[in-house]
């Protein structure tokens, strides 16, 4: 049975990611899109610095309000605490190698870290940038995906340092690439931290009846404001967010437990079982129970 990504929270909102290497804080995996609730995957935010690579097919990539299509060996770098999810393109399914680092693991020497990846993290005006087949740096981005995940693949001898040296190798490439003259970086929305507030009050909250007043004081806005950020930059209304996040969750439930549909259904904050079997089967095109069944025999 394949694990459906399950966001857990730091205090401040922010996701803890689950590294996926005991003895060092990186995250390095190979996914699919069709292992998300809805072949999308919620938007979310962290501290981690994140490398996408399309390993084949296609999706759409979001980073706060931008929606960027990405193809087959586009490579995306998102910064730290930038809000970002992604989703299908037509339903079609999308291979993607996955690289999370934490920066505090590029600190090292301090003097290579102020001069050089500090102006990057705290650039307020700096989301994310895309590299595409034939951009310089591409290839050698491409090499260094290629190494970690083969080291992590068969975890040879010493492999940890050549993840470390990977991270490095990974942002260098970055840093050259966006300290060329006339390079386009994609920006930030001016409601970024605003929407980090409102919608980790989501998350944090989903179990309970959360009203469009509480999310907006959440942001210190109006609910005609609440409403129009999660529309710019999310595509969506709060509340459309909050059923989102709540099938989301169910989800994993409904895959990791033997809980009756009633209990996931009051346990993910809905309000009885007819009506989350209804909203499930609107987002997901079956019944949770039909979902269960048929991922259990990996018909989905």
């Amino acid at each position: 049975m394949e694990k459906i990504k399950n966001i857990r929270l730091r205090t401040d909102n922010s996701e803890i990611i689950p590294y996926t290497i005991e003895s060092i804080p990186i995250y390095a995996v190979r996914e699919q899109q069709s292992n998300y609730p809805n072949m999308c995957g919620i938007m979310h935010w962290h501290d981690d610095i994140e490398f996408i690579r399309i390993v084949s097919g296609r999706m759409n990539y979001l980073v706060n309000d931008n929606v960027i299509e990405l193809n087959e060996e586009d490579i995306i770098f998102v910064n730290s605490q930038q809000i970002h999810g992604h989703r299908h393109i037509n339903y079609e399914e999308c291979i993607f190698d996955g690289i999370l680092v934490p920066t505090n693991v590029l600190v090292y020497p301090k003097q290579l870290a102020e001069k050089y990846v500090n102006p990057f993290f705290y650039d307020s005006k700096f989301s994310s940038f895309v590299f595409r087949k034939g951009d310089r740096g591409h290839d050698e981005l491409t090499n260094t995906f290629n190494t970690m995940m083969s080291r992590l693949e068969n975890k040879v001898d010493a492999y940890e340092f050549d993840m470390v040296a990977g991270a490095y190798k990974l942002m260098s490439a970055i840093i050259k690439r966006l300290n060329c003259r006339g390079v386009e970086r994609i920006g930030v929305s001016p409601w970024t931290d605003t929407l980090h507030k409102m919608i980790g009050y989501i998350q944090s909250n989903y179990k309970n009846a959360i009203s469009l007043d509480e999310i907006a004081q959440m942001g210190n806005v109006s609910r005609s404001q609440c409403c129009k950020i999660f529309k710019g930059i999310m595509n969506k209304s709060p509340n459309d967010y909050l059923t989102e996040y709540r099938i989301n969750k169910s989800v994993d439930l409904i895959l990791e437990t033997d809980m009756k549909m009633t209990e996931i259904a009051y346990e993910c904050g809905f309000n009885g079982s007819s009506y989350f079997a209804e909203i499930f089967k609107k987002i997901m095109g079956v019944s949770p129970r039909e979902y269960r069944k048929k991922k259990s025999n990996k018909e989905i």
